[in-house]
């Protein structure tokens, strides 16, 4: 009868138990999402520059009324931002066919905020280009600039899942995704990035400072890719259903049976901590002033 030979048997033995071990210890380290979601929050104020790209694309039909169709909006954004300084400067280049309205309508747009004050340089109908300026309240940055507004619908993300890893630009990243409170949305007024993506949409057509935008966003969720190293966004994508109908915008009076809003959205931020140099143009020195806000 063949005895197995005792050393042979232990290093078996000891093989199986650091296996398991390992095994365990695999199981014990892997991060929840919620973790992900909680040190992407937390080390959002770790950044002080960073730089980012953006592709938005909305299309909508509008039913009924006397002027229906489809309608679609293509923006393209790059900036760069100093927190520490509080400026930032970004170009815009968008297009937009609407109903009555014939060919495509270019909208591009230059923007800085630089010693509390914006500048905005857009086309102006009959006229040409034209810088505006006016002055930039502390609460105006905190409510429309910041580095990660994800950062602030994760607070109050519901159904968060992990859906793997990949890599961005060859850096490992975490996938999330996860369904916004819209509540939480609307209140930290998010209007010029992607969290509130939905109302910058929306003022092309009406003044949406009145309306429910939880009671016609029909679906909306965001995937975001998180580094490992630094749980930091160096890209995000979301997508959003809106449908509006004449009752939800209140005395507003338009002409319309419904209007529905598809939009999706991508963003990238890279650069991070990197030195940033913003230097207003020269001839935005003349730039007509807007009422303050």
């Amino acid at each position: 009868m063949f005895m197995p030979n005792k050393v042979l048997v232990i290093c078996c033995a000891l093989f199986l138990v650091l296996a398991s071990l390992l095994a365990l210890a695999g199981c014990g380290s892997e991060i929840s999402p919620r973790e992900i979601s909680s040190n992407a929050i937390n080390n959002s104020t770790t950044v002080n520059t960073t730089k980012w790209t953006s592709t938005f694309i909305k299309a909508g039909e509008v039913t009924g009324g006397s002027n229906p169709g489809n309608f679609t909006m293509l923006i393209n954004d790059a900036g760069s931002m100093n927190l520490l300084t509080r400026e930032i400067q970004m170009t815009s280049n968008g297009s937009m066919d609407t109903p009555g309205v014939k060919g495509n309508q270019s909208v591009p747009v230059d923007v800085y905020v630089i010693d509390g004050w914006q500048y905005v340089k857009t086309n102006v109908p009959g006229e040409g280009y034209q810088w505006f300026k006016q002055k930039f309240s502390d609460d105006a940055w905190t409510s429309e600039y910041q580095v990660n507004p994800i950062a602030e619908l994760l607070k109050a993300a519901h159904n968060i899942t992990k859906l793997g890893d990949e890599k961005v630009d060859g850096v490992d990243c975490y996938i999330i995704q996860f369904t916004p409170d819209m509540n939480a949305t609307v209140k930290s007024d998010l209007a010029t990035e992607l969290g509130g993506f939905v109302m910058q949409a929306l003022s092309a057509f009406f003044d949406f400072n009145n309306l429910d935008l939880g009671k016609m966003v029909k679906s909306y969720s965001v995937k975001e890719w998180i580094t490992k190293d630094g749980y930091l966004p160096v890209k995000a994508y979301s997508e959003i259903s809106v449908k509006i109908l004449p009752q939800d915008l209140g005395n507003t009076t338009v002409d319309m049976d419904k209007m529905t809003i598809n939009i999706s959205a991508q963003i990238k931020y890279y650069d991070y901590n990197k030195p940033v140099v913003i230097q207003l143009p020269p001839e935005a020195q003349n730039a007509k002033e807007w009422p303050s806000q």
